[in-house]
C-alpha cells in the first residue's frame, strides 16, 4: 500500500542505515524539490517497500556478501515500487562478466577473462602472456576478494586464491595495468544519459574517503568511451558511473557502476539537481 506517494525511498545498508554522504546530498536536494524521502536498509525484512512509488538504490554497499538474498530482494521489491536503477539493470550489473559482454560489442575494455574449470589461472595467463595479474570475484564491491599476483606467484598463491573465490562464484582475471601506479581512475557520472561531472580516485582500493576524490575534466576520448558504453547497455540507466583508465592510445573501460556507486554529488550541485529532478518527475507521474 502506498502510504506516501510524494516520497522517495533511498536504499542503504546495515552499517549506514541513515545513508552516507552522497545520500545526504541527494536527500537535501529532494527536499528543495518538495519531495519527501526516507532511508531504508535493503536487508531489513520489516520494511514495507510498497510505501513509496519510487525507490532508488544508493548505498547498498554490502549486497555482495549475500548475493542470493540480494537477488531475492530485487525480485520481491520490483513488484511493489519503481526501482532505480531498474531491476533488470541491477541483475545485469551484479556480476563483472558484463565486461565480457561489453567487449564483445566493441567497447575498449581492460582485457578480462573468466577463470573456470576448463581454463585454470596458470594456463590462462600462459596463453595470454600475462605475468602480472589481478584476480577478483565476478560479484564484489570495492576491493573485496581482489588480489594481485605476478611471476611465480600466479601458479601458486594465485591459483589458491582463484580456487577459494570459485567456491563462492565465478572468477575473472585481468592483466595489471601498470599505469595505475602513476595515474588514477577516472569516473564519469551520467544522469539519464547526460554527462554530469567527473572525478578521479585511487585504484585498487578498499575504502576511499571523500578527501581522496579530486575533480577531473574528461577528454573527448573519455567522453566518447563513456557514451559508447552507455549505448551498449541493455537499457538506459537513470544514473551511471563509468570508470576508466588511460590506455596506450585510448582510454580503457574498467567498470560500469549502476547499483550503488559513489557519485561524489558533493562535487557537483548540477548533477545532484539533475538526479533530484528525475526522481521528482517519477514521483509526479506516479498514480
Amino acid at each position: 500500500m502506498i502510504t506516501d506517494p510524494k516520497s522517495v525511498t533511498i536504499v542503504t545498508h546495515a552499517d549506514a542505515p541513515e545513508g552516507v554522504a552522497d545520500d545526504h546530498v541527494l536527500a537535501a536536494v529532494l527536499n528543495d524539490h518538495e519531495v519527501n524521502h526516507r532511508f531504508a536498509v535493503w536487508s531489513d525484512r520489516t520494511i514495507d517497500w510498497s510505501a513509496t512509488n519510487v525507490t532508488i538504490v544508493r548505498s547498498s554497499w554490502d549486497y555482495h556478501l549475500d548475493i542470493s538474498g540480494w537477488l531475492t530482494w530485487i525480485d520481491q521489491v520490483e513488484t511493489k515500487t519503481q526501482l532505480i536503477n531498474s531491476a533488470a539493470l541491477l541483475r545485469w550489473n551484479g556480476a563483472k562478466t558484463y565486461l565480457l559482454q561489453l567487449a564483445d560489442t566493441g567497447i575498449d575494455v581492460v582485457p578480462t577473462q573468466k577463470v573456470d574449470g576448463s581454463t585454470g589461472l596458470g594456463d590462462l595467463c600462459d596463453s595470454q602472456g600475462w605475468e602480472d595479474v589481478v584476480v577478483k570475484p565476478t560479484v564484489g564491491a570495492s576491493s573485496f576478494g581482489v588480489k594481485r599476483f605476478s611471476g611465480d606467484e600466479i601458479a601458486k598463491q594465485g591459483v589458491r586464491h582463484a580456487s577459494a573465490l570459485a567456491g563462492r562464484g565465478d572468477v575473472i582475471v585481468q592483466p595489471f595495468q601498470a599505469i595505475l601506479e602513476s595515474e588514477q581512475e577516472r569516473s564519469l557520472v551520467y544522469i539519464t544519459g547526460r554527462f554530469g561531472h567527473a572525478f578521479q580516485k585511487p585504484s585498487f582500493h578498499s575504502d576511499v574517503s571523500m578527501e581522496a576524490l579530486t575533480s577531473h575534466v574528461p577528454s573527448s576520448a573519455e567522453l566518447a568511451l563513456a557514451e559508447a558504453t552507455l549505448a551498449a547497455l541493455p537499457e538506459p540507466p537513470v544514473f551511471a558511473r563509468i570508470d576508466m583508465i588511460p590506455g596506450s592510445s585510448s582510454p580503457l573501460l574498467m567498470e560500469v557502476e549502476l547499483i550503488e556507486p559513489e557519485l561524489a554529488l558533493h562535487m557537483s550541485q548540477n548533477t545532484a539537481m539533475q538526479l533530484a529532478e528525475v526522481l521528482s518527475s517519477f514521483v509526479a507521474s506516479s498514480p
